[in-house]
Formats: structure tokens, C-alpha cells, sequence
């Protein structure tokens, strides 16, 4: 039995702990199977004032990242299958950790019509729970812009690390002029022997957005270095005739390759990171000192900006993150819109078909649906390796629109999608081929973060897999009607499926177990 399903079943026979006068209905309430997989609200239940209460549980960072997207999506088909108005229910969600969980349950809580309560759940050693407190939502502020590519330098000494500290200063301001970020300073305290006997002690490196006339600053100062010292354009990592205007971060990403070249002899190793890696290194590294510089060390952005709301702008809770989205949004707010299609854009690099299929589908809902509460989650590694490897990289691309004036449900789903013909053989001579073609080094592919896309869709082809969506209508006693999205490189099309798509990728993993074990283990290798 999981640790979820073990507080599910003492709960409830003790719903007193969360609420007095809340009665169970009903454990692992089954919903229709609209996208392939299962899906079952922990506990329905009703309150003093006859509401229905929909009750979700979560233990973990990692399964409560995507808490308040079930929970819309649970109301959504609750609401469809039992005809029960918003007036009528209400939500709770349950959790032991809230670290992950506060910003989306706030966000959450701010943009539904009906009622959201949060408690956290003590356990004792026996994981048995023995007190709840109601969590309180924390306020809205104005986001904070970090780059979501960082930098890690990795040393063998403490003492090498923080003399280190100032030449980075040195190299960011003045050889680059970066005037904005912070350096956090950080040390081993896991169980991984591998990691003490190497390099236990980091510098974590983030830089802030950077505006127009920042970038401007930059390229001046770097043109007029390297005609200072006659090698005018030559030698500059900004090409020539740059065009400012890019996509969101390539800059910021050029800045970032720029400080780990100079800057990689001041340490035994230097590579990049992301939201989600530094999301994970909190539960084995400490954080001993935080540095921050220009606009971050201002008196009024330490105030406004504490060091745990820094940290969560790190980790991308608010949006910035290279492979998660998630959020609750609806098209009358034009600016909550349009900052989260941004976001999606920017998580979807190097996924041509969700990024292409989810902005027509988004362009839809907004032209046709106005008054709709809109979820979306999305994961995207763009690993398809990592994918293979476990579940727990495989992608997610879901939206849940709940349209009320309609009554209706439409929910997109994102899947990966066997051709049912490509047997993978030579996972070496596969990965071999993808990386002289694509022009990877010796390292072939990465174990963290995204692969370069003609990499990604080398290796994907080779296994005869590829990213699909399906747009799934529910409305009122209607058969579920599913419709397969074609991205073309004149428009999308789409047609009426049965939806057997969705299993195609479960058959690959069955008929291909021998390979996949292969893989795993070439992978720990």
C-alpha cells in the first residue's frame, strides 16, 4: 500500500481531523478515461452544509507538483458526469509537503469561482496523521525574471570556492558587464560518497532578465574589448549584426556560455543547470551563503524579495522554467494570458508539434470560449532516452477547459505516439549515428535537462516514435468525442478518432521490454 493510500484510508474514518461535520461518500472515485490512463479522486465527501467536497491527498514535491491541474481537471469532469454547479462543490487539498505546492494552490485558489481550502499533514513515524492546519495562500506580487539556464562550478575545497568568489564577480561585471544576479554558495550533505570524494562545494550561478538596453550595454562593452585588443568581431561570442529581438532567454543564454568559457579555469568543473535540477539539489545540498548583485541586493528587493521567495524564483514556480508549465488562466485577463502563452512557448522549445498544435488550440479557446477557466500541464524534457528510462520523464501535455456557459469540457492531451512498424536494435549504434549527424560530442547525449533537437528527433525516429495531440469534447450525456490534431507545415488539420493513439506507446514499451532493459542499463552505466 503507498504512502498516499495509507493517509487515504485513515482519513476517511477521521475527517474530523481536517473538517467537523465532513462525511464520506466515496474513496478512489473513478473518472471516465478520456486520455488513456486512469484517473480517481482520493475522497468525495460532504460538508455540514451539504456541498460536495472533492478531497485530493498528496506526500511528495514531486506528485503534488501538478496537484492544483488535477483538481481542476476533477471538478471539471465531476461537474460534467454528475451535473453539479459550482455553487454546489467545493475543493481540499491535502498535503505533507508544501514546498512545490503553495504558489500553484494559491494561483489556483485566486482563479476558480468555488471555494479551495489547503492543509498541511503532520504524519507520525508510523506515517499515521495526527494533526491538519489550514495553509494560507500566499499574496500576488510581480514576477520576478530569472533566467532559467544556470551555472554550476564545482570544486574540490571550500576555501578554493570562496576565494573564487570575487574573480566571478570580476568576470561577470566588468569583463561582461552583467549587473543583475546572484551567486549562492553551497555545500554536499547527501549520501552519495562519490559526490564528497570529487567536488562537494558549488557556486550556483543565476542571472536576471535582461531588458533592452541592458543587452546594449553588454554588446557595446564586449565590441569594444575586443577592438581594444584588435580582434574586432573575431573573437566575439555575440555574431555580428545581432539581432536583439530573439527568442525569449538567447541572449541571456549566450551570456550565461560566455561566463562558463571564461571562467572554467577558476574550478575543477563548470556546466549548466536549470530550475528543475536545482529544484532537486535541496535535498542534499546546503545553501551556506547567498550573493546577490545590482537590482537583487537593492534594500527594497530583499525586502519585497526574501531569500525562500528567491529561491522559488529559481526553482521556476513562477512560470520560468524550461521544461514545466503550469497554471490556471483564462482568456478575459489579456495580460495573465499572454504572459502564460510566453511561458508555454518558451517550455515547449524543441517540441514543434505541441508548441504549433497547443498555440492554435489556445488561439481557439480564446476566440470561441472567453468565459472558460483554462489548466494547463505540461513536461517537457524533450529527452526521449530519459523518457524510455523511467516514467517519471515521460511527457505531459495537458489542458483542461471548463467552459461554463456551455457546459462543456474540452481537454487537449499531449502523448507520445508509436508507429507501430520501427523496432529498435543498436541503442549504441543509434545514439553513435544521431550524434556525428547532429554533431555532439563524445559525452552523445544528456542526462539532465533538454537534447539538442536534431538529436532528439534522430533518436525518436529510430524508434518509430513521435509527439501527438488529441482534442477530447465532453458535453452533457454525449459520447466523448476525440479529435486527432495534425500539424502540417500549412496549418493544423484535424479529424475524428477513436483515440486508440493513447495506447499506442504502451504496446512499445511491451513489445519492446528486452531493448528497454538495455537501455536502463546502458543509462546507470
Amino acid at each position: 500500500m503507498t504512502k498516499e493510500a495509507k493517509i487515504r484510508d485513515f482519513l476517511v474514518n477521521n475527517l474530523h481531523l481536517i473538517e467537523d461535520g465532513l462525511n464520506a461518500i466515496e474513496t478512489e472515485f473513478k473518472l471516465p478515461n478520456i486520455s488513456g490512463s486512469d484517473g480517481s479522486v482520493d475522497i468525495i465527501a460532504k460538508d455540514k452544509l451539504g456541498l460536495i467536497v472533492i478531497i485530493e491527498i498528496k506526500t511528495s514535491n514531486s506528485s503534488a507538483k501538478n496537484a492544483s491541474h488535477q483538481l481542476c481537471k476533477y471538478v471539471a469532469l465531476i461537474k460534467q458526469n454528475l451535473k453539479i454547479a459550482d455553487k454546489d462543490l467545493r475543493c481540499i487539498l491535502i498535503s505533507t509537503d508544501w514546498h512545490e505546492l503553495i504558489l500553484p494552490f494559491s494561483d489556483f485558489k485566486r482563479n476558480v469561482k468555488y471555494p479551495v481550502d489547503g492543509y498541511s499533514l503532520s504524519l507520525d513515524p508510523e506515517d499515521v496523521p495526527y494533526e491538519a492546519k489550514k495553509v494560507k495562500p500566499i499574496p500576488e506580487s510581480e514576477e520576478n525574471n530569472i533566467c532559467p539556464k544556470h551555472l554550476i562550478f564545482s570544486f574540490e575545497r571550500q576555501s578554493t570556492r570562496d576565494d573564487a568568489l570575487s574573480k566571478l564577480d570580476a568576470i561577470i561585471l566588468e569583463q561582461i558587464g552583467i549587473k543583475n544576479y546572484c551567486i549562492l554558495a553551497m555545500c554536499y550533505e547527501g549520501k552519495n560518497k562519490k559526490v564528497y570524494d570529487t567536488y562537494p562545494f558549488i557556486q550556483y550561478l543565476v542571472i536576471d532578465e535582461l531588458k533592452i538596453h541592458e543587452k546594449e550595454a553588454v554588446i557595446e562593452k564586449t565590441y569594444s574589448l575586443n577592438k581594444k585588443h584588435e580582434n574586432y568581431f573575431q573573437d566575439s561570442w555575440i555574431p555580428k549584426n545581432y539581432f536583439i529581438e530573439q527568442e525569449e532567454w538567447e541572449f541571456e543564454e549566450l551570456v550565461i556560455s560566455e561566463i562558463c568559457r571564461k571562467s572554467s579555469h577558476l574550478c575543477e568543473e563548470t556546466r549548466t543547470s536549470n530550475p528543475e535540477e536545482f529544484a532537486s539539489l535541496q535535498k542534499s545540498w546546503k545553501i551556506q551563503k547567498i550573493c546577490r548583485q545590482g537590482r537583487l541586493a537593492s534594500s527594497a528587493s530583499k525586502t519585497l524579495i526574501n531569500d525562500e521567495d528567491l529561491l522559488k524564483d529559481i526553482m521556476g514556480l513562477k512560470g520560468g522554467n524550461a521544461e514545466i508549465f503550469l497554471s490556471i488562466i483564462n482568456p478575459r485577463f489579456q495580460l495573465s494570458w499572454n504572459s502564460a502563452i510566453q511561458k508555454i512557448h518558451y517550455c515547449l522549445l524543441g517540441n514543434e508539434v505541441w508548441q504549433a498544435g497547443l498555440k492554435w488550440f489556445l488561439d481557439k479557446i480564446k476566440n470561441e470560449h472567453q468565459e472558460a477557466n483554462v489548466s494547463a500541464f505540461i513536461y517537457n524534457p524533450c529527452n526521449i532516452l530519459l523518457s524510455l528510462y523511467s516514467v517519471h520523464y515521460q511527457p505531459i501535455l495537458e489542458v483542461v477547459v471548463d467552459d461554463l456557459l456551455n457546459n462543456k469540457v474540452i481537454i487537449l492531451t499531449g502523448f507520445l505516439e508509436w508507429d507501430r512498424k520501427t523496432y529498435p536494435q543498436d541503442l549504441e549504434r543509434i545514439i553513435k549515428n544521431a550524434s556525428e549527424i547532429s554533431s555532439l560530442p563524445d559525452r552523445l547525449f544528456t542526462t539532465q535537462g533538454k537534447n539538442s533537437e536534431l538529436f532528439e528527433m534522430l533518436v525518436m525516429s529510430k524508434h518509430g516514435l513521435d509527439y501527438s495531440l488529441i482534442e477530447t469534447t465532453l458535453h452533457k450525456d454525449k459520447i466523448p468525442n476525440h479529435k486527432y490534431i495534425y500539424v502540417q507545415d500549412n496549418g493544423i488539420e484535424t479529424e475524428n478518432t477513436d483515440g486508440e493513439e493513447f495506447n499506442t506507446f504502451k504496446y512499445f514499451i511491451q513489445i519492446n521490454e528486452g531493448y528497454l532493459h538495455y537501455l536502463r542499463q546502458y543509462i546507470r552505466s
